[in-house]
C-alpha cells in the first residue's frame, strides 16, 4: 500500500513544515519523497519562500499556479500523484497534524474514499461532514442562500449537526463505516476511486461546498466515502489562511451553495 500526501499552499508559513514534521513523525525521513506540494499564488515572497523549502527537504513541487481555487489546485496534486503510480492518495490543508495513520487494514477502502478522524481544539471529531443525505435540509440551505437569509442557512447547518449526534450515537450500538460526506480538510482518496471520478473536484467551485459537491458525486457514481476512526488528523482551522474565513452570507459562499445546488437538484 503506497500513500501519496498532496498539500495545496496558498500562503506558505510554519504550518506547512509542521505538516510535514507530523508526517515524518509518522513514516520516516522517506516520507519527503511521497509529498507533492502545489501552490496557489498569493506573492512573489510566499512563492520563494515555499520553493526553497521544497527544494532544501527534496519534496515534489508540482509549480506554482494562478489561484484558482481549492479544487484547481487539488487536482493538480492528485493527478501528480497518480502518475507516480501511489495507491492512495491524501488530501491534507496545511493547517493539519497527522498524529496516526495506520499502514495497514487499507483492502477495504480500495474502492472508495476515506475519512479520518478530525479533531479540531483536541475535541470535537468535524467528521462526518454530513452524515447523511437530506433533500429537505438542502433545500433550506439553498433558499437561505437565495434570499441571503442568515436563519435559514443557520437552520440548514443546525440540522445537519444533529444529523450527524444521531450517527455518533448509532456508533456505540454498531459501527457504521459509511457517510454522505466527508470533511475537505484531510481526505483520503483511492486510485480506484479518482478513477472512476475522474476530475475530482469541481474547478468552477472556488474555495466553498466542495465536501458536499463531492459527495453527490460519488454518490452518483456509486463510490463509497467511508469514515476510519483510526486514522487521526488534528485540523487547525484556517491556520494557514488567517483572516480570510468568510461570513456564511458572503457572496462567494451563497453563490457556491446555489451553482452545487442546482448542479446536483435539476
Amino acid at each position: 500500500m503506497s500513500v501519496a500526501f498532496v498539500i495545496l499552499v496558498y500562503r506558505f508559513s510554519v504550518d506547512v513544515s509542521l505538516l510535514v514534521d507530523s508526517l515524518i513523525a509518522q513514516f520516516g525521513d522517506n516520507v519527503l519523497s511521497d509529498v507533492f506540494i502545489v501552490e496557489n499564488f498569493s506573492s512573489e515572497v510566499s512563492s520563494k519562500k515555499l520553493y526553497l523549502y521544497c527544494e532544501d527537504t527534496a519534496i515534489n513541487f508540482c509549480g506554482t499556479f494562478p489561484n484558482n481555487g481549492y479544487g484547481a489546485g487539488n487536482n493538480i496534486g492528485i493527478k501528480s500523484a497518480l502518475k507516480a503510480g501511489y495507491d492512495f492518495v491524501s488530501v491534507l490543508n496545511p493547517d493539519t497534524i497527522v498524529h496516526n495513520f495506520p499502514r495497514y487494514g487499507w483492502g477495504e477502502y480500495c474502492g472508495g474514499i476515506v475519512g479520518p478522524k478530525i479533531t479540531r481544539n483536541k475535541k470535537s471529531d468535524q467528521n462526518p461532514y454530513w452524515a447523511y443525505k437530506n433533500n429537505f435540509l438542502e433545500y433550506i440551505i439553498y433558499v437561505g442562500a437565495l434570499r441571503h437569509s442568515r436563519t435559514l442557512l443557520y437552520i440548514g447547518v443546525i440540522g445537519h449537526k444533529i444529523l450527524k449526534y444521531v450517527w455518533q450515537i448509532l456508533q456505540l450500538f454498531c459501527s457504521r463505516t459509511q457517510v454522505f460526506a466527508l470533511h475537505g480538510s484531510a481526505i483520503i482518496f483511492s486510485r480506484q476511486s479518482i478513477d472512476i471520478l475522474g476530475d475530482v473536484f469541481d474547478e468552477k467551485l472556488f474555495l466553498y461546498t466542495e465536501e458536499e459537491d463531492l459527495a453527490y458525486s460519488a454518490r452518483s457514481k456509486l463510490v463509497p466515502m467511508r469514515y476510519w476512526s483510526e486514522i487521526i488528523v488534528e485540523h487547525k482551522e484556517d491556520g494557514s489562511d488567517e483572516g480570510v474565513a468568510p461570513s456564511i452570507l458572503s457572496p462567494e459562499v451563497c453563490k457556491s451553495i446555489i451553482y452545487r445546488y442546482k448542479k446536483w437538484h435539476r
